[in-house]
């Protein structure tokens, strides 16, 4: 795995972000989140997102890893059992329709 550290742009859709990490999982290249909060569809998006940016385009999975007390399931490191995400294409569909729903609603 490699630290992102560096924005990523769409200057399609004309947003930018940057993601925890970028490496390997089980051969297939693969954008990598730590989240402190569990919520599996707004985390596929964000990572779908990010997967569309220039550079990214040999991304073709994510897997976000959410930080849990053992007493909630996690394991002694406080991490639990990554979530794996491949249907980029279709949460980046939701992540544009949301996008353009809040510009109805803000003019944004």
């Amino acid at each position: 795995l490699g630290v992102c550290e560096k924005t990523l742009i769409n200057r399609r859709y004309k947003y930018a972000g940057i993601p925890d990490l970028e490496g390997v999982y089980n051969g297939v290249p693969t954008l990598v989140s730590i989240k402190r909060t569990k919520n599996p569809q707004e985390n596929a998006i964000q990572e779908a997102a990010y997967s569309k940016c220039e550079g990214m385009e040999h991304i073709k999975q994510a897997i976000v890893v959410e930080l849990k007390n053992e007493s909630d399931g996690g394991n002694k490191c406080g991490y639990s059992k990554p979530t794996v995400i491949t249907e980029l294409d279709r949460y980046f569909e939701l992540f544009l329709y949301r996008r353009n729903e809040v510009k109805k609603i803000y003019g944004v």
